[in-house]
């Protein structure tokens, strides 16, 4: 899972403190949701940073609720999808 020796250790913290306080995993919460809502879904487009795509953070939570992540080839994933997310000038997360 995403970061996951370092969210194991957060939720231990948690749990050793007995916070209130409930995490949300992003990927999880969104790979359950939708499975919730098209159970008939099989296969998922994934569009993510290069990081999320090589890290197969989607990829590997997909495949334990029986779905396949769909990627973009590398050219578009590295020259569209990349960029349109991260540059500076253009990308959505430009000029937070």
């Amino acid at each position: 899972m995403h970061a996951n020796p370092i969210w194991k250790i957060i939720l231990q913290d948690i749990d050793r403190r007995e916070s209130k306080v409930k995490l949300v995993n992003m990927i999880v919460e969104t790979v359950a949701y939708i499975k919730s809502n098209w159970p008939e879904v099989t296969n998922v487009g994934v569009l993510g940073t290069n990081g999320a795509v090589e890290s197969r953070v989607y990829s590997e939570c997909l495949m334990s609720q029986d779905m396949c992540a769909v990627l973009p080839d590398y050219h578009t994933q590295n020259n569209v999808v990349h960029p349109s997310i991260v540059d500076k000038e253009y990308g959505i997360k430009a000029n937070p």
